[in-house]
């Protein structure tokens, strides 16, 4: 197995099968319907939280299915990045049973959790998807931060800089960045956790061109 896949990604980013992103969309939605009957999938609303070991296994292999017909696309260079299920198998086979997340007593350990495992889960807190004024973000991770349940922070989003709105392909977007994850770093200091695990830290766009 390859040990670094970011040089195969590019080439295949820029190999790959071309396609238009709308083509691709629709594909994958016919792809996913498809796959739903296969496999025999259905959603019960009254088991929000299903604990079926054999619909686990068709949902994954439903998953895999759809991801190697598919591949993943390339927005920019209208391509589809291909694997071979050996590849997936492989990489899914190697990848490890727990990450740990943060720095010193602050850090906690995310580990694989079966179905019906009695291993706690790792708790995210924070604003993630969801994008916050530039006044009150630094109040919102730190409420986050310092509640004792929670594990690791969610950034989060700021969608202007300085009251401007970031701009795709300015240096807003890079401005933006630095200042929301020293904004979720300061609130994690001030919540007396400053080892915690942030994740997510970007920008918000909301201006398309």
């Amino acid at each position: 197995m390859l040990s670094n896949w970011l040089p195969e990604i590019v080439k295949r980013s820029d190999d790959g099968p071309y396609m238009k992103e709308f083509d691709f969309e629709m594909a994958l939605s016919k792809r996913t319907a498809e796959l739903v009957e296969e496999h025999g999938l259905k959603f019960d609303p009254q088991t929000p939280v299903p604990a079926d070991s054999d619909m686990a296994d068709r949902l994954y292999q439903a998953a895999v299915d759809l991801f190697v017909d598919m591949g993943v696309y390339n927005q920019t260079t209208e391509r589809r990045i291909l694997y071979s299920r050996d590849e997936v198998e492989e990489i899914v086979g190697a990848a490890p049973s727990a990450v740990v997340l943060g720095m010193g007593k602050d850090a906690v350990t995310m580990r694989h959790r079966e179905i019906e495992s009695d291993i706690p889960c790792v708790v995210h807190s924070g604003p993630t998807g969801t994008p916050c004024s530039e006044r009150y973000h630094p109040l919102i991770l730190q409420s986050c931060a310092q509640e004792p349940l929670v594990d690791c922070l969610g950034a989060g989003s700021v969608s202007t800089y300085v009251g401007h709105s970031i701009v795709p392909g300015t240096p807003l977007e890079i401005l933006g960045s630095r200042r929301d994850a020293v904004v979720a770093r300061e609130a994690v200091r001030k919540a007396g956790r400053p080892g915690m695990h942030i994740n997510d830290a970007r920008y918000r766009c909301t201006i398309l061109r």
